[in-house]
């Protein structure tokens, strides 16, 4: 076998156990901040409604 043929093979192998994992992960972790502090806004705007319901600011 070549050494270009190898390199190629190297090349496709790492590209699919190297940099598609961590691509993955990464989008995997920004979802998980992204829901985090949507959760947070619901949060804040929910005790808003509530303290304006009982009448404070």
């Amino acid at each position: 076998m070549s050494t270009l043929g190898l390199m190629s093979y190297l090349f496709i192998y790492g590209v699919l156990f190297v940099i598609v994992p961590f691509v993955a992960i990464v989008f995997v972790m920004t979802c998980i901040k992204f829901f985090k502090s949507e959760e947070h806004e619901e949060d804040e705007i929910l005790t808003k409604c509530q303290n304006m319901a009982k009448g404070e600011q």
